[in-house]
């Protein structure tokens, strides 16, 4: 299964209506495949400019900005239109505040709506060195109202940053004495230190995810009310490959929700040294590797559960949980500049 039909799954574009955030010049949804949004944080005109000297980007394939986000909420930005999905490729990992982020995709998504996205795992990208993003630094951000990384997130990411081979990493053959980090330590804090000061903008993987970490992280966002989204669908890192995939959909069910994130978690494959075995078997039917898709009934059928897994959609728009003592409903920076950190991870 290519890229595109792992994130599109049984997703018909052609009838729906969706947004498409980050896309610049490699976007998978087509503007003839069907009812579009491209969202980003400045017009066409500003990313062609910013981009015109990357080796890795075609400016003149650079999409239409249909809503930018950037000081003002996603809401705002196409006037409060609500939609079928919402795709991400590579963006979640670079959002300052990433509770506000889901939030703000949910604001816009219909109740039978879907997000999917794509995110990188960081034993096989440049953040290979890197500890997966634990809950406290996550809200901690959300209690700063970030809009811009954080100096610890910037910090964590220039000074552990290394080339790294992806496929040297699936076979267990990585040295980490002999990894080329991409800044020193005197630059790293003088970035940081401009951060602090000048509250700049400096792109980088403000979290760092497996598949695993990234299920454990939802599920405690969730025990404690600050996610309304269940996960529906994810489709684990294959051999040689460096993203996994995820489907998300409304639920204002804080259990389920929890539930089925923990699932992911436990389906997730784990690979302390090499990653080459097969995934665990979610049916009686032995799974390939090379095809460790799975479906919220098959992480169910994992356990026996008492209470049917129900992502509930008919739901109401309005959040379960107060959105007021903490801040809920500030707006943030969508920070999706997802070619243009050190190491082109995308």
């Amino acid at each position: 299964m290519q890229r595109r039909e792992k994130l599109l799954f049984n997703l018909d574009v052609s009838k729906l209506v969706g947004i498409e955030i980050g896309a610049l010049d490699k976007p998978f949804i087509q503007q003839n495949d069907g009812n579009i949004l491209y969202v980003d944080y400045t017009d066409r005109e500003g990313l062609v400019e910013k981009y015109r000297q990357d080796p890795n980007v075609n400016v003149e394939n650079i999409v239409r900005v249909d809503a930018i986000w950037g000081e003002n909420t996603l809401a705002d930005a196409v006037d409060h239109r609500k939609v079928d999905y919402v795709i991400a490729s590579h963006v979640i990992e670079h959002v300052p505040d990433l509770i506000t982020w889901l939030a703000e995709l949910r604001s816009i998504l219909k109740d039978t709506g879907e997000v999917r996205l794509m995110i990188p795992d960081r034993r096989f990208t440049f953040d290979y060195l890197r500890e997966e993003t634990r809950f406290a630094d996550v809200v901690n951000s959300f209690l700063l109202r970030a809009r811009v990384p954080q100096p610890h997130s910037v910090l964590d990411f220039l000074l552990n940053a290394v080339r790294l081979d992806c496929a040297a990493a699936w076979d267990g053959e990585i040295e980490t004495s002999k990894l080329v980090k991409f800044q020193t330590f005197e630059n790293a804090v003088k970035i940081a230190r401009d951060v602090l000061d000048n509250g700049t903008y400096h792109d980088v993987h403000c979290w760092v995810f497996t598949p695993k970490s990234f299920g454990r992280l939802m599920a405690q966002m969730a025990d404690v009310g600050l996610l309304d989204f269940a996960c529906d669908r994810f489709h684990d890192t294959e051999k040689h490959t460096f993203e996994f995939f995820v489907s998300l959909r409304p639920s204002s069910d804080r259990r389920v929700i929890a539930r089925s994130w923990r699932r992911m978690a436990e389906m997730a494959k784990d690979m302390p040294d090499s990653a080459t075995h097969a995934c665990r078997d979610a049916t009686p039917q032995k799974r390939d590797p090379a095809n460790c898709t799975y479906t919220m009934d098959e992480i169910h059928a994992m356990k026996t559960i008492v209470e049917p897994l129900d992502l509930d959609h008919g739901i109401s728009a309005e959040w379960a949980y107060s959105r007021d003592p903490l801040g809920w409903a500030h707006a943030t920076r969508s920070s999706h500049m997802t070619r243009n950190d050190v190491s082109g991870d995308t």
